[in-house]
């Protein structure tokens, strides 16, 4: 694998996002090597830049043609550093221009060449660079039909001097280009630089990072082909939804068109549901059996505006105690609420609706104390409330045999000395501030002991790297002292505060380890903590103990917003913002929801499809479930903001299915999979011959890791699989089999076996740090539980291993399924004890093909498979071990394909002009989970997600929003856990009635209305009137009008 340091992406928090489609992008690298003297690039004649030896009179600023930018009214035009030409310490240069940075500015100074027009293709920019800045910035930056193209790279540096390189490609229509180099963010030191080089290359590297303006192209399918749901609107009958002190909610499942992903969007409603848990505070609770949602909605007489949905997805109840900021582990009912803005934390149970105040103090207007909870202590004793929530720097003495790097590991924007924020979001430590000098961050905050309601004012290390540990271990932090602690908005710290004095190295990690990780969702930590994921322009992997750093682009010309870890080793979701900033322009990827691995290869889960209407406080917001099998969402693809969910992964399966015979009856035990916190309960299932079809012997899920089967005849062989349902009624795929299970049965049994083997299995639980060279792509139309094994684009060779155990001894035919995506042949290794098999296709869909090798002899009991491949056009789905010499498998792993029966006695009833009430006959179905609602302006014939209105999980449906004297056909199907869908029940016609009154629309400008206080009136493009108002005393702002309303009737407004 190649590591690379690179710039963080920076964003404002106004983010404007829609829609755009997914394309594969490699990856660039760094390349970096000592300087070599004889290689005098910058004298080259083939080098493009003038003046490339900075050949000029020694003093301030940069040799002609050279230009320098200081500042930018980004900063306030504060100064950010300083640019000298300085006599080169480098061999073969008479100049170099030394970049003098303060700790705390931003991108400047910077240094850039004058436009040039180069051809489209690739180039190297090379420099001589040494310093003390751990990093720095090479850029390009073309120009397209007036749009920039940032081509930049990020590259470390060392205090000796190396060459610099940076290979890029310029895009076609490029009207010119410039070269430069800046500093980092946030971070303050020094760089030398000269021999500047320029070249034109004949090939393209891997390495080359290319880009092109975002676009403007409309998305063809920009709400994923739901034309009847969009055609739904108006005033929601909030009073035919009520169940008691419920509201009955209406789910509507659709697949991404692209992808193939099933999404749920969880409530249909008009009101604006902000997805507000920033990737910070849970969706759901431990369990997954309920889901927390924003989004006001009355209910007998009240608003409500945070409710939770049930794991069937029927029904929404209120939420009494805000949103969830921490759940109690041992009981999934209780949560926490946030501290914020009140001065308490609270605990609330979402069902009963019980709440109890646990700990309360006084309550501050000090500007710069805000409060949030972020979580649960490592021993779940205390919660965490930060404050002020953003943490603070503090003087510190540096130790440059021990450096601390600059790291992103925090999110927040610390206060320094003075009660100011200071610095940026996400650095452990700042140098040479120019007002404070050395600076090192703190995570600050109060422990609430959830029993006692104790409190424990704390500072604590924000960060595990152990230079950075070292500094609080030698005693070279300065802590604020009595009245100081007013400074940082932090009076409580006053009268008592714990700090990271008199501790071993071992206790500083450990405190590190147990205090919950703060951020408001711009990076996330892998489960051990041991890595810390950063988003921005280039996403980043940094690991805590030194700070080495992974990299990947999501996007050329866009950056990934707020990501969410914590809950698997191998990956993480992060989202590709919708918009370029300032313009309806889309950059590549847009709204993509990915799978980044923490091998930096990722794989789209969901097109998001946000309308340039999405802005911050709505944002995108992705969020693991706890088994990590769905992602939750928000986004405004149908013009309101809405929660969704996307299944990204099938729950996984028992392990250890094991049986024995005990009193005339069989019985199976088996064990929890590493991820089973959403597990609801086991299905059994058995069949009589090995690989199936299999029976559903359990009509409920079994709350338990026993079943006995009493139902089987002696003498006879039965075949046993178990699969997990979730509380949201998802299902895994079928356990590893209990063979030849039974009682009386004879000594010898010829009865064949067969055993699939997923092989991306070897990989999905690796530890983090572990890069076996082997991938897992996504192919969530064809795959075998959607996931195969692929070599990595950056290994030469990818291993992995892969136990499994055989249930009876024989001779095993090994059966592969594999494709080749290349032009060559896609050829795979796999070793079974001292036997060797190979596999080979170069077939481009999914294809079982047997071994080229004699079956596999082999006893009984466990065995392990190495999986291996040099090829990049090599994709391995699934594995196939068979004693049937006769067998062939065929298609995906087997699984029930027997659809429901039809659903009967569709009732359809016209309650209001607008709206019609939908009843029918519920599904017997023992493996039942949803219906599907049709509704269209003509016949049905067959399930389209195009006519498709809701996908409830109990027998009614409330259609709103229609129109008036208008024929609508309907018509339900019932699917089950597998995903199959029955036929079409017959479709029943209703026609609306005709309006009583002519349509009133009123238009009311607010340009034209009375106003009263201070406006600031404005043009722009987009609006409906001749100018729009700008409110700026909201509380004195006022505007009216007179009307005349045309006839009686009921009015709605809209806004």
């Amino acid at each position: 694998m190649r590591f690379g340091l690179g710039r963080i992406g920076r964003y404002s928090s106004g983010s404007r996002i829609l829609l755009s489609i997914f394309l594969t992008i490699i990856v660039g690298a760094v390349v970096v090597q000592a300087a070599d003297p004889t290689n005098d690039k910058a004298s080259d004649s083939s080098n493009l830049l003038t003046n490339g030896r900075f050949d000029g009179p020694v003093g301030e600023g940069v040799p002609s043609p050279w230009q320098a930018t200081m500042t930018s009214a980004e900063v306030d035009h504060a100064p950010q550093g300083t640019l000298d030409t300085v006599e080169s310490p480098f061999e073969s240069s008479e100049n170099a221009v030394r970049l003098t940075k303060h700790g705390a500015a931003s991108w400047w100074p910077q240094v850039w060449s004058p436009r040039m027009r180069l051809e489209p293709g690739p180039y190297e920019f090379t420099v001589t660079a040494a310093g003390t800045l751990p990093q720095v910035s090479l850029r390009a930056s073309a120009y397209v039909a007036g749009q920039r193209v940032r081509l930049d790279r990020s590259v470390q540096l060392a205090a000796d001097p190396q060459t610099l390189t940076h290979t890029f490609v310029v895009p076609s229509g490029t009207d010119h280009v410039s070269v430069g180099i800046s500093a980092p963010a946030n971070i303050g030191g020094e760089v030398v630089f000269g021999l500047a080089a320029l070249r034109a290359l004949d090939h393209t590297p891997v390495s080359a990072i290319a880009s092109v303006p975002p676009g403007d192209q409309p998305d063809p399918d920009p709400i994923h082909g739901l034309e009847s749901l969009m055609e739904r609107h108006g005033q929601k009958p909030y009073e035919l939804f009520e169940r008691g002190d419920q509201l009955m909610a209406l789910r509507v499942i659709f697949h991404d068109r692209q992808f193939g992903t099933p999404v749920w969007m969880l409530d249909h409603s008009p009101t604006v549901e902000h997805g507000g848990t920033a990737s910070v505070w849970p969706a759901w609770n431990p369990s997954g059996s309920a889901i927390y949602l924003e989004g006001t909605r009355p209910l007998d007489g009240r608003m409500h505006g945070g409710w939770f949905l049930h794991d069937n997805y029927s029904r929404l109840r209120p939420s009494h105690g805000g949103r969830p900021a921490v759940w109690a582990p041992e009981n999934d009912e209780w949560f926490y609420g946030p501290a914020s803005p009140s001065s308490q934390v609270m605990r609330s149970n979402w069902r009963t609706g019980q709440q109890e105040i646990i700990a309360d103090w006084e309550r501050l207007s000090w500007p710069s104390s805000g409060k949030r909870v972020y979580g649960l202590t490592a021993d779940d004793r205390h919660i965490f409330v930060d404050l002020p929530n953003r943490g603070i720097f503090v003087p510190f003495e540096r130790d440059d045999e021990h450096p601390i790097p600059v790291l992103p590991l925090y999110d927040g924007r610390p206060i320094g000395p003075g009660g100011v924020s200071i610095g940026g979001n996400h650095y452990n430590v700042i140098y040479d501030h120019p007002e404070h000098g050395d600076l090192i961050g703190l995570r600050t905050g109060m422990l609430v002991d959830r029993k006692t309601g104790e409190t424990t004012c704390v500072a604590v290390p924000l960060c595990g790297n152990t230079n950075y540990l070292r500094a609080f271990h030698d005693g070279r932090v300065r802590y604020p002292e009595a009245d100081q602690w007013n400074d940082y908005g932090l009076p409580w710290f006053i009268d008592g505060v714990r700090l990271p004095v008199d501790l071993s190295m071992d206790q500083l990690y450990q405190l590190w380890r147990n205090t919950p990780h703060v951020t408001h969702g711009h990076e996330s930590t892998s489960p051990d903590w041991q890595y810390i994921a950063v988003d921005g322009g280039t996403t980043r992997i940094y690991r805590v103990s030194d700070g080495q750093a992974r990299s990947l682009r999501l996007s050329r010309n866009g950056g990934n917003y707020h990501l969410h870890w914590r809950q698997h080793p191998r990956f993480f979701v992060g989202w590709v913002r919708g918009w370029s900033f300032g313009s309806y322009l889309r950059p590549e990827n847009a709204n993509i929801e990915f799978q980044i691995f923490c091998d930096t290869t990722f794989q789209p889960i969901v097109d998001t499809k946000h309308r340039f209407n999405g802005y911050y406080a709505g944002g995108d917001f992705s969020m693991l479930s706890p088994d990590a099998t769905k992602i939750h969402y928000g986004s405004s693809m149908t013009g309101r903001f809405r929660n969704y969910i996307a299944v990204m992964a099938a729950p996984r399966p028992p392990k250890t299915l094991d049986w024995q015979a005990v009193d005339e009856s069989v019985m199976l035990q088996w064990e929890p999979s590493n991820y089973h916190h959403e597990t609801r309960g086991y299905l059994v299932h058995r069949a009589d011959h090995s690989g199936g079809p299999y029976q559903q012997l359990t009509a409920e899920p079994v709350d338990a890791t026993t079943w006995r089967d009493t139902t089987i005849q002696p003498g006879k062989a039965y075949f046993y699989v178990v699969s997990a349902v979730e509380h949201s009624g998802l299902e895994s795929r079928y356990s590893e089999e209990a063979a030849l299970a039974g009682v009386q049965l004879p000594d010898r049994l010829d009865a064949p076996v067969t055993v699939y083997v997923e092989p991306e299995d070897s990989i999905r639980n690796l530890p983090t740090g572990e890069l076996p060279g082997l991938s897992m792509g996504v192919d969530r139309h064809s795959a075998s539980d959607w996931y195969y094994l692929y070599r990595h684009p950056e290994a030469a060779e990818g291993e992995a291993h892969l136990p499994v155990t055989l249930p009876v001894r024989g001779r095993y035919q090994l059966w592969a399924r594999v494709r080749c995506q290349g032009s060559q042949t896609g050829r795979w290794t796999i070793t079974a004890g001292d036997r060797t098999f190979t596999f080979s296709t170069d077939a481009a869909q999914w294809t079982w093909v047997r071994a080229e090798q004699q079956p596999l002899d082999h006893q009984a009991g466990p065995i392990e498979l190495g999986l291996m491949t040099s090829d990049a056009s090599a994709q391995l789905d699934l594995l196939c071990l068979t004693t049937d010499e006769a067998f062939v498998p065929s298609g995906p792993r087997p699984q029930n394909t027997q659809p429901p029966p039809a659903v009967e006695e569709l009732v359809v009833d016209n309650v209001q002009p607008r709206v019609n009430q939908l009843r029918w006959q519920p599904s017997t179905s023992e493996r039942f989970a949803h219906y599907h609602v049709y509704a269209a302006r003509q016949p049905l014939t067959e399930p389209d997600q195009r006519w498709r209105i809701g996908s409830p999980t109990e027998a009614e449906l409330v259609d709103w929003g229609l129109q008036a004297d208008t024929e609508y056909y309907y018509a339900v199907t019932a699917v089950d856990r597998q995903g199959n869908e029955s036929p079409l029940g017959a479709f029943v016609q209703v026609k609306t009635p005709p309006r009583e009154q002519p349509l009133a629309l009123l238009e009311l400008h607010f340009a034209e209305g009375q106003t009263e206080g201070p406006f600031e009136r404005s043009t722009g493009g987009g609006t409906r009137g001749p100018a729009y108002l700008v409110p700026e005393d909201p509380g004195a702002n006022r505007v009216s009008w007179e009307i005349e309303v045309p006839h009686d009737g009921q009015y709605s407004f809209w806004l």
